[in-house]
């Protein structure tokens, strides 16, 4: 397989020590002076310019050694009546069925090998290649072939929860387009999603760039098709001054939970379609909670005063149709969000939609229920759920609900 970057990211301690962190200032930031909040972001974007870069680390050769032995797909984990429906569900059902997207986290390495090792031109390996592997099950590995457009080359998607970089990160991902000298077709795309799309690559650069990412604290797996897409949070999260709630960290645990530290994790490899979660940190809805499919609100409790979120489901935004999302009437502290992804996401996986991809959503699966069933299914599935702290959230008291309106002046 060749020379890999060993995939370390930093442990919460040490990013806290770390001189390219500054520590998010504290949730109340209502208070802080104009003065304050420049002066905050005049020190991290100061102390950005000095980052260390450490130098590159071998890995072992053997992919299993990197990722572990596969001992579970995503298949694996639909229970019997989920895989019945599966198997006379859509074409891309029987694609899953055929060969679970998840393999492609391991054999996007063995493919970028045989490149790199001369064995076969692209030409040849394309050929030899299933294209259900090449055109589909890449991009659960967040790798796009486009075959129409640039044959030969790839999009890869990033995931980088709360759209967070540091220069490290930047730097590295710019030197990895940067090879391709003045090759138009090789460029970086920013998303309305809070991310990264490297375009134009070849795909015996992909495996590099993949543990590259990983050994800088990113990743790329899950990042396309029937899966959970970038955790989108406050784009001013930490400056803010009418912040209710940091959401860098938890939009990173949501993300950590989904992808296995961004190793992929094949609990979740074989939803019925795409999936979205916001955490908004602010009444001004800067995340977009309403079209998404998980939507947390930052409001105080009302009663104990403790931050919090409303949760919303179901949105959802499309050319065919535009649905904000539900209200459930529900409140959860941040200690039980988790516990709510988890929740849902069993929920959707298991009883979604596997035969229309165009009715696929959560929200199908909300209106098919009805939002009251729903809620109490909801309810139960995190009283039983102990991967994340049982529990569930409450009801919400009248006047906890907050309309995420206003702003406030640029400075």
């Amino acid at each position: 397989m060749g020379a890999f970057i060993r995939p370390r990211p930093l442990s919460r301690e040490e990013t806290l020590a770390s001189p390219r962190f500054t520590t998010p200032p504290s949730t109340s930031t209502a208070t802080r002076t104009e003065d304050q909040v420049m002066g905050g972001l005049a020190t991290t974007m100061e102390g950005s310019q000095h980052f260390p870069r450490p130098p590159p680390m071998e890995l072992p050769p053997d992919v299993d050694q990197l990722f572990g032995p596969v001992t579970k797909t995503g298949t694996d984990y639909l229970p019997a009546e989920t895989l019945a429906r599966a198997e006379k569900g859509s074409f891309m059902e029987k694609i899953k069925l055929k060969k679970d997207g998840s393999v492609a986290w391991r054999e996007v390495h063995e493919l970028a090998a045989l490149l790199r090792s001369g064995q076969y031109t692209w030409e040849e390996l394309d050929l030899m290649t299933d294209k259900d592997d090449m055109d589909q099950r890449l991009k659960y590995a967040g790798i796009f072939h486009r075959r129409k457009k640039t044959p030969g080359r790839f999009m890869m998607r990033m995931r980088i929860p709360n759209g967070v970089v540091t220069s490290e990160q930047l730097f590295f991902i710019a030197e990895a387009i940067a090879k391709y000298g003045e090759d138009y077709e090789a460029v970086v795309d920013i998303t309305t999603r809070q991310n990264l799309q490297l375009r134009g690559l070849k795909l015996e650069d992909t495996s590099e760039i993949i543990t590259g990412l990983l050994a800088r604290g990113l990743g790329c797996y899950s990042s396309g098709l029937d899966n959970v897409r970038n955790v989108v949070g406050n784009p001013l999260a930490g400056i803010d001054p009418l912040e209710i709630y940091d959401t860098r960290e938890l939009c990173t645990a949501i993300n950590d939970m989904i992808t296995n530290h961004n190793l992929g994790n094949p609990e979740w490899a074989n939803l019925p379609r795409k999936f979205n979660i916001a955490v908004s940190g602010s009444r001004d809805d800067y995340s977009h909670t309403h079209i998404n499919d998980i939507g947390f609100q930052a409001v105080p409790h009302a009663a104990s005063g403790i931050i919090g979120f409303n949760v919303v489901l179901g949105g959802y935004f499309s050319a065919k149709r535009v649905a904000t999302s539900l209200e459930l009437d529900l409140w959860v502290p941040p200690g039980q969000v988790l516990n709510l992804c988890y929740s849902v996401l069993r929920l959707f996986r298991d009883h979604g939609n596997r035969k229309d991809r165009q009715k696929a959503r959560l929200l199908w699966l909300i209106e098919e229920w009805g939002v009251e069933t729903f809620r109490r299914n909801l309810l139960a599935e995190m009283q039983s759920n102990t991967a994340y702290g049982a529990g569930a959230g409450e009801t919400l008291p009248v006047d906890v609900a907050q309309a995420h309106a206003g702003g406030w002046e640029r400075v």
